[in-house]
């Protein structure tokens, strides 16, 4: 019994720490371990070996018992959870925009429910940069136990007592998920049928027969090929893979092996050396705590502290981390399970008040933010939802097909188009100043943008959700252009996306997708070198919009922050202004690169327009220039023509 939890701990502080090294990418747009959100799938299948050894023991007695087993799990898992809501909450007060806080409420009243994989679908999905600005992302994985608990101990006697059946469910769940994971690989993420067969096939390892047992030691001698392929998907798996697959279950052949020490009785002492070490199985004892408390701690850390380089962010927030896990682990989560030390008469006691300061702080938010927003100017209000009347021009789902209608025009009245705009949702967002200088100088002009698509040939990008193909339809564009003879093309960007934070740019054919960020620069630079070379010749005018300075927080929170209080309103406002050499330093590598064709391309400087006395506005005291920290409102768009009004096309 001992030595189970001994070499169990030490997986579990595994896998957390996989988790962590993973999730210290909100700390900095670095990621130190691709592959670490498998950690999560290892817990599952932990959870479900355990749980299983739980129902199970002493003569089936707890899966005749389901009560009692309930009222274990309660304790042992929420009490902690809700302590954590509640500090999370308190903390939001103090370090979070508005919007965080909204987000934050959210999150916490869905998993006082235990349904927050299911919200975390509807607003995010994991991999994506805004998944960061939710500090409570990572409860999605206790929902989906939770989930499994309710339905589990009904079925496991069903199970047990027929092995093909067993079988046959984990065999049709897995090709539930490998068919999901080609659809909509946020649904096959976050949803709990997807997930199922992870923690069915802890259960059904913990089972096992003596005739299965014998089978698995037979053909032992594959262990080590199938840990090196383990060890091989968790450094090359990244965000773009499809997870959870074949490919996961493949991840999880050593672990059956492991899970049953009988089966590895000779290597037992190698094998079990790296697992059973102690800073591992300590590590798993709090392993809980530790996973309640390291995303949150992650996120306000960020909030606080944002000059720190990624091996001081990952020193500083782990030592944090591991001292308030062990503060935890042993005032909260020994303290609430142990019913020598508190009764279930008193942990019901103590519990109430705990759920009703949930139920306070949440409300307590919300009318915090619902007295702010009532102090918003309604011009700011009004700009921050005003749509943009160009919305043909924007995620045309067919401009990567051979068929028509699939761009739109900015002054059609005025004749042939004398100009083109291509880009990404940034460029979409700039929009409003190519309108307005197309209606100026009574020119026509064509916008092509599309999400997550940098404007450029032979890089790859390639959109899973929708089947998207950046290529093609780059491909399409610039053939277009030929074609059409158009002189003046604008190409505009989030250049720096896809360089610092994306792993979608490749080169085309390429089956690599480079975490290294001089590896990006190198792909997008042969990639605008590509373009530029396909579209120069002495009749055209290639420009190039100089990336658009991004807000440091959420914008429209700033302002309702700002405008919570009258009191020095001017000078609080300055401070809504990102420092400008912060601007620089942050598209550097890209005006490089750009510069090195300067003979070929006009570079336009968008810091002129939205940056003065070294600080780049997010708007004026009473207009708002940006819809979140990378896309402009419709009157920070506006503001583009300011930077074009000078060209002429005639």
């Amino acid at each position: 019994m001992n030595k189970y939890f001994t070499f169990i701990d030490g997986l579990r502080g595994l896998s957390v720490i996989l988790v962590f090294f993973f999730h210290i990418k909100i700390l900095e747009k670095n990621i130190f371990l691709e592959g670490g959100f498998l950690g999560v799938d290892i817990f599952f299948v932990i959870s479900g070996f355990v749980i299983t050894h739980i129902l199970l023991i002493d003569n089936l007695k707890l899966l005749d018992n389901k009560k009692v087993f309930f009222i274990r799990r309660f304790r042992r898992l929420i009490p902690a959870l809700i302590i954590v809501l509640c500090l999370v909450l308190l903390i939001s007060i103090f370090y979070t925009s508005l919007n965080g806080i909204e987000r934050i409420n959210q999150s916490a009243f869905a998993n006082f429910f235990q349904l927050q994989n299911f919200l975390f679908f509807l607003q995010t999905g994991y991999f994506e940069l805004n998944s960061n600005e939710r500090p409570l992302i990572h409860t999605w994985s206790l929902a989906i136990e939770w989930q499994f608990y309710i339905f589990f101990p009904l079925i496991l006697r069903i199970l047990i007592n027929n092995r093909k059946l067993f079988r046959l469910i984990i065999i049709i769940l897995i090709f539930i998920s490998e068919f999901l994971s080609r659809v909509d690989s946020n649904l096959n993420f976050y949803f709990t049928i997807p997930r199922i067969w992870e923690l069915l096939l802890g259960s059904y390892i913990y089972t096992l027969e003596n005739k299965e047992l014998d089978f698995l030691k037979k053909i032992k001698i594959i262990f080590y090929p199938s840990l090196l392929a383990s060890v091989l998907i968790l450094l090359n798996a990244n965000e773009f893979d499809r997870h959870p697959s074949i490919m996961t279950f493949i991840f999880f052949i050593p672990l059956i092996f492991i899970l049953k020490e009988e089966i590895l009785y000779k290597e037992k002492k190698f094998i079990y050396l790296f697992i059973d070490n102690r800073i591992l199985t300590k590590l798993g004892k709090i392993s809980y705590s530790f996973y309640l408390i390291h995303y949150p701690t992650l996120y306000f850390l960020r909030l606080h502290f944002n000059n720190l380089s990624v091996v001081e962010s990952a020193a500083y927030s782990l030592l944090i981390i591991l001292f308030v896990s062990v503060l935890f682990y042993h005032f909260v989560e020994t303290k609430f399970r142990n019913t020598n030390i508190i009764s279930d008469t008193k942990f019901f006691k103590i519990f109430i008040p705990l759920i009703l300061v949930l139920v306070i702080l949440t409300f307590s938010n919300q009318h915090y933010l619902n007295k702010k927003k009532l102090n918003l100017p309604e011009k700011i209000i009004s700009e921050y939802e005003k749509e943009f009347p160009i919305q043909n021009c924007f995620d045309v789902k067919k401009s990567h097909l051979k068929i028509n209608d699939w761009y739109c025009e900015l002054n059609p009245k005025a004749g042939k188009a004398k100009f083109i705009v291509l880009g990404d949702s940034q460029a979409f967002s700039t929009l409003p100043g190519f309108l307005n200088f197309s209606k100026n100088k009574n020119i026509n002009g064509i916008a092509i943008t599309q999400s997550g698509c940098i404007p450029f040939l032979q890089i790859h990008l390639k959109n899973k959700k929708n089947k998207f193909d950046c290529y093609l339809h780059n491909k399409k564009v610039y053939e277009f252009i030929k074609d059409n003879g158009i002189k003046n093309i604008f190409l505009v960007s989030r250049w720096n996306y896809y360089t610092r934070f994306s792993k979608l740019i490749d080169l085309y054919n390429s089956k690599l997708f480079p975490s290294d960020e001089n590896k990006r620069l190198k792909i997008f630079e042969a990639g605008f070198k590509k373009s530029i070379n396909f579209l120069k010749n002495d009749e055209t005018n290639i420009y190039v919009l100089q990336q658009i300075p991004t807000a440091s927080k959420y914008p429209y929170g700033q302002y309702l922050d700002l405008y919570s209080n009258e009191f020095n309103l001017k000078k609080r406002f300055l401070k809504l202004s990102t420092k400008e050499i912060d601007y620089i330093e942050e598209t550097k590598e890209i005006n490089e690169i750009f510069n090195k064709d300067k003979n070929y391309v006009n570079i336009l400087n968008t810091s002129n327009v939205f940056c003065d006395n070294n600080r780049c506005n997010i708007g004026t005291i009473d207009s708002i220039y940006y819809s979140d920290e990378h896309h402009l409102t419709y009157k920070g768009g506006e503001k583009i023509y300011d930077v074009i009004s000078h060209l002429s096309f005639d």
